[in-house]
């Protein structure tokens, strides 16, 4: 354990940093765009080469706790509804007379349907809000779709590709390519906007978020998913696989593949992203999200990064190849600002050059007026690269209560680096513990806890 001789610096670039860089690129009209390439296309600012997935540990990790909204199932349909975008004519919806306009179908499906969408190209955005019924508990509504399937963006920027309001529908096997619009894929916001599952899903290409959860949303549910490729067209702003935006609620982001995005895999934003708003105007803290059992690899920023925010849980996690960039200081997990009850549990973090960050963090360039508090690290694997950081976790200013166990560390010179403000009060508070996080020589002592 070593004393931090500075503070951390703040992760990311404020937001209104970038506002003031993407003003500049483009008054000077230095954002080349990609020849053959539709406008808003990402173009080749940001490559990475896909790293291998780190070899499994032998000792198995622990189980990760059911999540309540994991386990309820995938319902039955009440009744079977059809869309071809092939079709000659816009039909009833029957089997034998699909519906081939999919605001149509969309508009017509009542709690209980399920609408299945066959082969081909939907270019289309599509809307389900008031012009929509909301499904209910006991009969939710579905849309499904299956092998060659494939939603795609119209050449031009928007609000979302998919822009979910109502409460109580479920999306599942659908691919959602974006083709470099700077939209998101899939959108969720609103107080009418919960209850919404999205399983087995593809989305991947475009110029902004992956998916993007909005004020007001809550009881969301991310599951089985493969976002990808999510490169905001101007240098260097980010662009992340999961949004989770200041004002949600109850979420649950399970066994998914994130990967190769211009920011974060998943990015969890606090009241302090919403600009200039006074503070009586900001939404609350997003709080109570689950991360787990989930793949994040080989973005720009992070693989998990948590602002002011409160009862999350980040565990059974396996998150790799996290490289400093002009924005990040290559970390995996990184919680700052007012976070509060954060438990990071049983993750397996390998060649990154820090595997977690805690700490206070700045935003436009002064400490954030808060702190982290009530943090739990415990049973985290990390393996470190040759050009690793020597620390495996770094503790910045936190507020007790704070507890660091059983971690076991490879391929850093030191499991803990601690600042010294910290590291005074560790002898005469017992709300502070760090103990048994161990530095290991070498990846097969990792497999005996």
């Amino acid at each position: 354990m070593s004393t931090l001789p500075h503070p951390l610096r703040h992760e990311n670039v404020s937001t209104r940093t970038h506002a003031i860089r993407l003003g500049l690129l483009l008054l000077l009209g230095s954002v080349p765009l990609a020849a053959g390439y539709p406008a808003f296309f990402p173009g080749k600012w940001f490559e990475r080469t896909l790293s291998p997935a780190p070899a499994p540990l032998r000792v198995a990790k622990k189980k990760v706790p059911a999540s309540p909204q994991a386990a309820t199932p995938w319902p039955e349909a009440q009744r079977l509804r059809h869309i071809d975008p092939d079709a000659d004519r816009n039909g009833d919806g029957s089997a034998s007379a699909p519906w081939n306009d999919l605001e149509t179908a969309l508009r017509a499906l009542r709690p209980g349907d399920r609408l299945q969408l066959r082969p081909g190209r939907y270019r289309t955005r599509i809307r389900i809000d008031k012009s929509c019924r909301s499904g209910t508990k006991e009969a939710p509504i579905q849309v499904v779709g299956g092998p060659g399937v494939r939603i795609e963006a119209p050449p031009s920027p928007g609000s979302g590709l998919i822009v979910l309001t109502r409460s109580y529908w479920y999306l599942r096997h659908l691919e959602v390519a974006v083709g470099g619009v700077a939209t998101p894929a899939l959108r969720l916001v609103g107080s009418d906007a919960h209850h919404l599952w999205i399983d087995s899903c593809h989305l991947h290409g475009g110029g902004s978020s992956g998916i993007s959860m909005g004020v007001g949303s809550h009881h969301l549910r991310i599951t089985r998913c493969t976002i990808h490729d999510f490169i905001h067209p101007t240098p260097p702003i980010d662009a992340h696989g999961i949004s989770i935006r200041a004002g949600t609620s109850d979420i649950l982001i399970e066994n998914c593949h994130i990967y190769r995005n211009s920011g974060d895999s998943i990015q969890v934003t606090g009241p302090e992203q919403c600009g200039r708003r006074p503070a009586h105007l900001r939404p609350a803290p997003a709080r109570r999200i689950t991360i787990a059992g989930n793949r994040m690899h080989d973005d720009r920023e992070n693989a998990i990064d948590i602002k002011t925010s409160s009862d999350i849980r980040i565990e059974g996690n396996v998150m790799w190849g996290y490289r400093p960039s002009r924005t990040s200081n290559g970390v995996a997990v990184t919680v700052h600002y007012g976070s509060q009850r954060i438990s990071i549990t049983d993750n397996h973090i390998a060649r990154s050059h820090t595997g977690i960050a805690v700490h206070r963090g700045q935003i436009d360039q002064h400490p954030h007026p808060l702190q982290p508090s009530d943090i739990v690290v415990s049973d985290n694997v990390i393996e470190g690269a040759t050009d690793s950081l020597p620390w495996a976790i770094r503790l910045g200013e936190i507020l007790p209560p704070l507890r660091v166990t059983d971690n076991r560390v490879t391929g850093h010179s030191q499991a803990v680096q601690t600042a010294k403000s910290l590291l005074q009060q560790l002898a005469s508070n017992s709300e502070l513990t760090l103990r048994n996080n161990r530095l290991l020589p070498n990846r097969a002592a990792l497999d005996n806890r």
